[in-house]
């Protein structure tokens, strides 16, 4: 079984001319895959530092909701926590750690609760400082209070129950449902709460976890009892949320055997759905964990994001491209596949992101669907994507 295993901003301005600096030439081979990667990642470094605020936090020049502080700048962190042993992130994270301890989980309203509280316990779990340790506990004790289960008067019965949700206040059901469409738990909030769990040392026993993987498995297109399967729907795959046709990207797929609407499995879901199985304490020959990367390996594409796709619903795909290029290639990294899949993947995907790199470092999606097309949301993802796809690469070797 898988475990889960400061501060000046007059530097800031260095910073963005040490880690940036001109794009290196990649025609005729010059550099090898690996070291392209690392001048990718020093490119989007430096984009960010630039674009750092002088209290350390991230604020959208496009979109208001992100504007606030704490979503931008817990999300940023996270991504630089992942990067630091292979690219420079200095001073840029400490900036932003030091912005993140100072801030309120409980002093103003946040745009996305859940990813800013995760995204800090996340960095700060990387900081000894006692500030740093008091600050990621209560990011902490605000995270764990998000959760759909009995204190906020969820049942296991209930669908919603050990998800997390984008609900500004811990949502209470309403005869056993969600009391609006954002108190409706999804898997890209559970998967980030539960990436904050794992980074601040709680085990996949941990009460929190083990109620999540109830909420985890409701969104697996796989059977809990072979007997009560329908092979139609039953590929492996993961879809976002239940009840919800509009937020499910790819919409329904049906109704099955037993009478239940049934949802298209989609990449992004899917890649979300195996790292939560792996966080939550699956072995990673379990036969979800095996669907789930089947499905992955099976559907893989470097360019779009897959998923079958009504035609009315086909200009929803290139929304969540970035997102999907980080969950996977994180998603793949830890369900271990082999060396000549890790080299497959690893390659495709990472030349794929740096062909889409920005001159100045950055990503952006044409596609709005999703806020992709603020910078500062894509180069983060981008970022992940592609220190995922150096560590399967230096698997291989």
């Amino acid at each position: 079984m898988i475990t889960r295993r400061q501060f000046t901003r007059g530097c800031m301005g260095l910073a963005a001319v040490a880690l940036g600096g001109p794009r290196l030439s990649l025609a005729g081979n010059e550099l090898s895959l690996s070291a392209q990667i690392d001048e990718g990642m020093r490119q989007a470094v430096g984009f960010l530092a630039a674009k750092q605020a002088a209290d350390g936090a991230w604020r959208s020049d496009v979109y208001g909701p992100l504007k606030d502080g704490p979503s931008l700048t817990a999300f940023i962190a996270t991504t630089l926590t992942k990067i630091a042993d292979d690219v420079p992130v200095e001073p840029v994270l400490s900036n932003a750690v030091r912005s993140l301890a100072s801030m309120d989980p409980h002093g103003s309203v946040i745009t996305y609760p859940v990813y800013a509280a995760a995204g800090a316990v996340t960095a700060l779990s990387r900081q000894a400082a006692n500030r740093c340790v008091a600050a990621r506990d209560a990011w902490l004790a605000f995270l764990r209070r998000q959760q759909l289960v009995e204190t906020c008067g969820w049942q296991e019965c209930d669908d919603s129950f050990g998800g997390w949700s984008f609900a500004h206040e811990p949502p209470a059901p309403i005869d056993g449902r969600p009391s609006s469409p954002l108190a409706v738990p999804n898997l890209s909030a559970t998967v980030f709460a539960l990436d904050a769990l794992c980074a601040a040392g709680c085990s996949d026993s941990d009460e929190s976890v083990q109620k999540a993987l109830v909420f985890v498995r409701r969104c697996q297109n796989w059977p809990t009892d072979a007997s009560a399967g329908d092979q139609r729907f039953d590929d492996g795959g993961f879809f976002f949320l239940n009840g919800d046709p509009i937020r499910n990207k790819p919409g329904e797929a049906g109704v099955d055997s037993q009478g239940r609407t049934r949802y298209h499995s989609y990449g992004s879901t899917t890649a979300d759905g195996l790292r939560a199985l792996i966080a939550c304490g699956l072995p990673l020959d379990h036969p979800r964990v095996l669907a789930a990367r089947s499905w992955l390996l099976s559907h893989f594409s470097p360019e779009k994001h897959p998923g079958d796709y009504p035609a009315e619903r086909e200009h929803l795909r290139p929304a969540l491209y970035y997102y999907y290029a980080a969950s996977i290639a994180e998603a793949l990294l830890a369900s271990r596949a082999d060396h000549g899949q890790c080299e497959w993947w690893g390659a495709s995907l990472s030349k794929a992101l740096l062909g889409r790199q920005k001159s100045d470092g950055s990503w952006t999606n044409a596609a709005v669907d999703v806020r992709e097309d603020d910078p500062l949301v894509a180069t983060p993802l981008g970022l992940c994507g592609l220190v995922c796809c150096k560590a399967a690469l230096r698997h291989v070797s």
